[in-house]
Parts: structure tokens; C-alpha cells; sequence
């Protein structure tokens, strides 16, 4: 059986959702180095889990875009890897919870998110395009 969002929601909406879960994590982190972040994730686990949940939902808001704007893979082939690699990190965090690596998943948060974040706002744009770094 094929996921299908709600017809209800627009790929505007699942772009929007992912913007506010990449503020939040931004947040959660803002002032946190990697060792306070990994040292986290061996004690309460507050800000680990909260990173994580937020980008188990990105990839999520990325594979309904996948279903509901399926012209993207054309018109803007950079952005569809962008949903492509969000949905797959979605994946290894949800079924292979047991080898989450979390200096990957800080790196994750902080050097591929606010790119992410860039390229769902050009796709927004009226160019529409986004330039993915090599």
C-alpha cells in the first residue's frame, strides 16, 4: 500500500512544517557544542530526543512532498535530493534507532539543515530553484 498524504495538505504546508522543525532544532541547539550535545545523549537525552523527533518529522514532511509534488524531481532535481536525504535519515532514525550515531546526527542539525533550510526557501522563491553544494 502507497502513502498518500491527505489531499488536504499542500507540499506548501509539508515545506512549512519542515522550516519550523528546522527553528526548532537550531534552537534546542543554539549555544551547545558537540560534546555537551553527545554528553547529552548519555544523561537526560532531553535535547538528543528532541532533535531526533524533529528530524523524523522533516523526513516525513519530505516524503509527502515526494507524494504530492512529484514534479519537483524535473523542475528542481537538487531539491528532490534534499527531500530524498531528509526522508532517508527519517528511515535510519526510526528503524535502526539502535546505531544512531549522534555526531552524525549533530552534524546533520547543524551543516546540512541550515542548507536545507535555504533550499526549501529558494524553492519558495519565485526562481524556485535550489543550487545544491557539491
Amino acid at each position: 500500500m502507497t502513502h498518500r498524504p491527505s489531499k488536504a495538505v499542500r507540499a506548501s504546508d509539508c515545506f512549512a512544517d519542515m522550516q519550523e522543525a528546522i527553528r526548532l532544532i537550531a534552537e534546542y541547539l543554539r549555544g551547545m557544542t558537540v560534546e555537551q550535545f553527545v554528553a547529552d545523549a548519555l544523561d537526560a537525552h532531553k535535547t538528543r530526543d528532541s532533535v531526533i523527533k524533529n528530524m523524523i518529522d522533516i523526513g516525513e514532511a519530505a516524503n509527502n512532498i515526494m507524494q504530492l509534488a512529484p514534479e519537483i524531481e524535473q523542475g528542481n532535481p537538487a531539491m528532490w535530493r534534499h527531500l530524498r536525504g531528509a526522508y532517508d535519515m527519517r528511515i535510519k532514525l526510526t528503524h535502526g534507532y539502535r546505531s544512531v550515531n549522534d555526531r552524525i546526527v549533530w552534524n546533520t542539525a547543524t551543516d546540512y539543515l541550515p542548507e536545507l533550510s535555504m533550499c526549501i526557501a529558494a524553492e519558495q522563491s519565485p526562481a524556485g530553484v535550489c543550487e545544491r553544494s557539491p
